[in-house]
């Protein structure tokens, strides 16, 4: 039966999904894939199962190989001879940062050199190629997320093949590594060293064209790129045109547009495309959203070449075969998950006109984009018919016209069209400001199962009943998300700094706290950029419980561990009430945000909302340590008390102003520090649990042993964000609560 190789693709995903990925989800594919084998029984089923079996093996293998690294991880430091490419490295203040590779088995792991010598930097910057290091290596497992919902780093350089870090101080020996003209590693240095020309000559572009042309062009996303376009990354053209695979079409077009300019027999062009192709796909291999364009039009050249007749549906399966055999994690990143699912709905939907196209397009990858980032922006939809056409038409073109005057050196012309995309950007991000954006949260496994099948059952038959059942399902889905939402309170892991989640007993949120880093030496842009980073966590832990905006925000003082993430988190939250200690409304900081909420003033014997009662501080202050906000939280089911970095004296001052009963959860102060949480605070308040907020080896030394022994004295139960990551407690109901930590429990 034609086309059911397509079917056939659906079940090799799944397979690929649990085999390689250890993702069960992919059962769902697995069980459709399998019902098909039966129902297409006298159609050759013994070579479908032989194929899979073959893939499954090969899928086991490379696993096994990828993991293999796991083997020498090492507490103390070891020495370790490595491979590295400054195409794959970054040097920046001394410090090497990248992948590396086994120098025996050229295994892929990540490396981390924390001080080069000059003579060392130079040497790797000069040699154009690979360069061999030594020294004694701490060998550790990458870990995986610390907060539930946060991006997983284990998963990303999982599907990389990557599951090490490399990490030392210093580096013993570099040295040039000399290969023969001819060998394998010769011509991936040559690959490799292409490619970092290139990238040179593309960091040597004005700003705005230098994004756009590596982008669109090499189909290379700098780190910083969604940083510094918000307004491509909100409204969701990142996904339309970086995953799609809009580099190799436009590539194939204007070629083939070439070649029949120079009146080239068909069979000379498309031997020369596929051969584009392949030198493309060695020039561009680490940009794994390219796999599946790239094999898609090479299985369409090689057809046409050997006049075999296949219809688009098995290209498709044929597609899925192949690249997940070059490239086996490509399912366990999103974008390998959406270059995929954009292509499966483009085969039901070639007919449709262009605007009903995009459309199909949106719907298509909603349900993942809800399972990934938890909202949807109805301007998205709107954005995407329009911009499109203009990417398509206008801004591809001129970012090629601006390539071509640089290289010519009409640098009017190039300057003229920067400023041109620059103030695209703005317009961009002011429209991804619109208000409407929909916080939906995350969806549950099953329902998001249902939602995945009813969509492509709409993209395939196009009924209306099914239409508005999906309607229906998006409906019951937000509205379980939201009931499900129990009180609780969450320790947000943000390194050294503090941030905690509360869902009140009244159905109110409140958040203490944003986290902060200290930087030194950054500009302006720079520690927003990290203020961005930084305060993901807590925003994504949020966005996943369907939380829209807050009712409180307590900022406990001024520190820039419990505040420096202020003003990102406040460009993407709404809060109704920002509570600070008395004295501190006057900081800068908590003024000129794009949603300002009311600033109000708060002192001991305060009661912020029912069930909250504000401790500390008992005087006008400035934002200091010694003027930190403590509270006290009934929830029911459990009580807890916040102290900021109040210190002895201050604790002193609350005992002597309250009789406080026996709390469930102390979150000890100044992150564990021995300037608080003193010996007659513990044994008043007796608490079961004790939560310490800190960064994982902080050069502080938090928590100080002192305190950690008065708490086993009274026999508290510890837990720790740096053993632990997130700490989460909720209520179950009649009293009762439980507990689960983000590291030994991912989402």
């Amino acid at each position: 039966m034609r086309g059911s190789l397509a079917h056939f693709g659906i079940f090799v995903i799944g397979l690929n999904l649990v085999s390689y990925g250890q993702n069960w989800f992919g059962l769902c594919f697995l069980g459709y894939g399998l019902c098909l084998m039966v129902w297409f029984r006298r159609q050759n089923w013994r070579w479908w199962l032989t194929i899979s079996l073959c893939l499954l093996a090969f899928w086991l293998f490379v696993r096994s190989q990828v993991m293999a690294p796991l083997q020498h991880l090492s507490k103390n430091a070891v020495q370790h001879t490595l491979l590295i490419h400054l195409d794959q490295c970054d040097i920046k203040n001394n410090q090497l940062n990248g992948i590396a590779y086994e120098s025996l088995r050229h295994q892929p792991v990540r490396i981390s050199v924390q001080h080069l010598t000059s003579q060392q930097k130079q040497l790797i910057q000069r040699h154009f190629g690979y360069v061999e290091v030594s020294g004694a290596f701490q060998v550790e497992k990458i870990q995986a997320a610390r907060n539930f919902y946060q991006f997983n780093p284990a998963l990303y350089w999982y599907g990389r093949g990557v599951v090490c870090r490399y990490r030392t101080q210093s580096l013993k020996q570099v040295q040039r590594q000399n290969v023969s003209i001819g060998s394998g590693m010769w011509w991936q240095a040559l690959i490799k060293n292409s490619h970092l020309v290139a990238v040179h000559w593309f960091d040597g572009l004005p700003s705005g064209l230098k994004d756009y042309a590596e982008t669109l062009i090499l189909g290379y996303v700098p780190n910083h790129f969604f940083d510094e376009h918000q307004g491509l990354q909100k409204l969701g053209l990142i996904h339309l045109f970086s995953i799609s695979g809009f580099q190799v079409q436009l590539l194939m077009v204007g070629l083939t547009f070439i070649c029949r300019r120079l009146r080239w027999l068909k069979e000379q062009r498309l031997i020369f495309l596929e051969g584009v192709l392949i030198v493309f796909w060695c020039f561009a291999q680490e940009a794994q959203g390219l796999v599946r364009a790239v094999v898609a039009e090479s299985c369409v050249n090689l057809c046409k070449i050997k006049q075999i007749r296949l219809n688009r549906f098995d290209i498709w399966g044929i597609t899925v075969v192949l690249s997940l055999s070059i490239v086996p994690g490509l399912l366990c990143q999103f974008g390998g998950q959406l270059t995929f699912i954009l292509s499966f709905a483009a085969l039901w939907i070639r007919r449709l006109p262009s605007w009903l196209v995009v459309v199909h397009f949106n719907l298509a990858i909603l349900p993942w984009l809800l399972w990934q980032t938890f909202e949807w922006h109805p301007v998205s939809l709107l954005a995407n018919l329009i911009l499109v056409p203009i990417f398509a038409y206008t801004i591809v073109p001129i970012v090629l016209i601006g390539l071509a005057s640089y290289g010519v050196g009409w640098l009017s012309l190039t300057n003229l069209i920067d400023k041109g995309l620059l103030a695209f950007q703005k317009v961009l991000e002011q429209i991804a400001q619109l208000p409407g954006n929909c916080v939906f949260g995350k969806p549950p496994l099953l329902l998001m199962g249902l939602l995945t099948i009813i969509t492509f059952a709409y993209l395939i038959w196009h009924n209306h009943k099914l239409l508005i059942g999906l309607i229906g399902t998006y409906a019951l889905t937000g509205f379980i998300i939201q009931i499900q939402q129990h009180s609780q309170v969450v320790f947000i892991d943000v390194g050294q700094g503090d941030a905690t989640y509360l869902k009140l007993a009244n159905g109110e949120t409140m958040l203490v706290d944003v986290g902060g880093r200290l930087s030194f030496g950054q500009n302006k842009l720079e520690q927003m950029t990290q203020a961005r980073w930084s305060v993901q966590p807590v925003i994504r832990y949020l966005k996943a419980n369907g939380i829209q905006s807050l009712d409180y925000l307590v900022l406990t003082h001024k520190d820039v561990d419990h505040i420096g993430n202020l003003s990102a988190f406040l460009a993407e939250y709404c809060v109704r009430k920002m509570i600070v200690p008395a004295g501190m409304e006057t900081l800068p900081q908590l003024t000129g945000h794009r949603h300002q909420p009311e600033i109000v003033t708060v002192m001991a014997h305060q009661n912020l909302t029912n069930g909250i009662t504000v401790l500390a501080p008992d005087h006008i202050g400035s934002g200091e340590n010694a003027d930190s906000i403590a509270l006290h939280v009934d929830l029911n089911w459990a009580s807890v008390i916040l102290t900021g970095d109040l210190d002895q004296a201050g604790e002193q001052r609350i005992l002597k102003q309250f009789d406080l009963p026996a709390t469930t959860i102390l979150k000890l102060g100044h992150h564990g520090s021995k300037t608080s949480s003193s010996a007659a605070f513990i044994a008043k308040l007796n608490p079961q649990v004790a939560i310490v907020s800190a960064g994982e080896n902080n050069r502080y030394g938090h928590p100080h042993a002192e305190v950690i022994e008065r708490l086993k004295t009274k026999q508290v139960q510890i837990y720790q964000t740096p053993q632990c990551g997130m700490l989460r407690f909720r209520a179950t109901g009649n009293g009762h609560w439980t507990f689960d930590f983000a590291l030994h429990h991912q989402d």
